[in-house]
């Protein structure tokens, strides 16, 4: 039996550390606790938003008018049929640590990556040349639109992967499990790759302060027109295709550093929206949305938040 919580809040449970309350709030430890959950929100016609490490969100201090599912399980371990079973709620983290242990390759570039295996695999995350979906063979997930929820299996095809991007972004279903392949490489090689990672992220992102990550997807460079192609020729990079870091957008707009009310625009990395000094959710949307406006305006780039805004 499910416990349902009130009024908890949620800036403890994202990394931007803001947010108001949320009205009901679930720990979910099983497949049928979600189960369980998203019955009880659709019983009491309550919306319901799933939540797994919040290092991907942004809540306004208005909270959230509803149930908040957060997915609490964490297991990982190899199959009798040749996978890594990890299950959602798995920490990216406890993932690579698993990978590097048991020489196995493949995600070595989540190195450093907070959230958790089911949020990688919904936005296919991805950094120095790797991305989730490359390294996923199925996925396992809940379909919320029957009553009651029932589980689907995907393959790595059915799962529609695009750029930081899955079919999971599209439909209402809840990712519970991810398998993946068991590749094996050499422990040193995927060690060093790892430990390479970890130190270009914490040389080049403001861990120190309260985000989301990286704020707005790269550009893809086909989607720029010739004049802006020239304009960001130094910084094109293949990461896993031709892209324009939008990081490098905000820096050639000027706004690096720029501060409002205590969010800021990281001068360490510019696609890093921080909570400086108890930054609300208006002062980190104003921020956002000024960058928005300004590469529209000067570069007719539409900059697309990686980071999903909850009002």
């Amino acid at each position: 039996m499910i416990k349902i919580l009130k009024n908890i809040p949620l800036k403890k449970h994202t990394s931007f550390k803001i947010g108001g309350k949320a009205k009901h709030f679930v720990k979910a430890k099983s497949n049928k606790d979600i189960i369980d959950a998203i019955t009880w929100a659709k019983t009491n016609k309550t919306r319901y938003f799933v939540l797994g490490s919040g290092t991907n969100v942004l809540f306004s201090e208005k909270g959230y008018n509803g149930l908040i599912v957060k997915i609490f399980r964490q297991k990982i371990g190899k199959t009798n049929d040749g996978y890594i079973y990890c299950s959602a709620g798995t920490e990216m983290k406890r993932a690579v640590n698993f990978f590097s242990k048991n020489s196995f390759a493949g995600i070595e570039w989540a190195g450093g990556l907070p959230g958790t295996a089911g949020g990688a695999v919904r936005g296919n995350a991805g950094a120095f040349l790797g991305e989730i979906k490359d390294s996923v063979a199925k996925v396992e997930s809940l379909n919320c639109m029957k009553t009651p929820p029932v589980l689907v299996t995907r393959t790595n095809k059915e799962c529609k992967f695009a750029y930081r991007d899955s079919i999971f972004k599209h439909n209402d279903e809840i990712i519970t499990a991810v398998w993946f392949k068991a590749e094996k490489g050499k422990k040193n090689k995927i060690t060093e790759k790892i430990k390479s990672c970890k130190a270009y992220r914490n040389k080049y992102q403001p861990l120190e302060y309260p985000s989301a990550g990286s704020f707005f997807k790269n550009i893809p460079l086909k989607s720029v027109s010739a004049a802006v192609k020239k304009e960001f020729s130094s910084v094109i990079k293949n990461d896993p295709f031709p892209l324009i870091p939008a990081a490098a957008v905000t820096d050639r707009l000027g706004l690096k550093g720029k501060l409002y009310k205590g969010a800021q625009i990281s001068p360490k990395h510019p696609n890093f929206l921080i909570n400086k000094k108890n930054a609300s959710f208006k002062s980190v949307l104003l921020l956002a949305n000024l960058i928005k406006s300004k590469a529209l305006q000067k570069f007719r780039i539409k900059m697309i938040p990686e980071v999903q805004i909850i009002k």
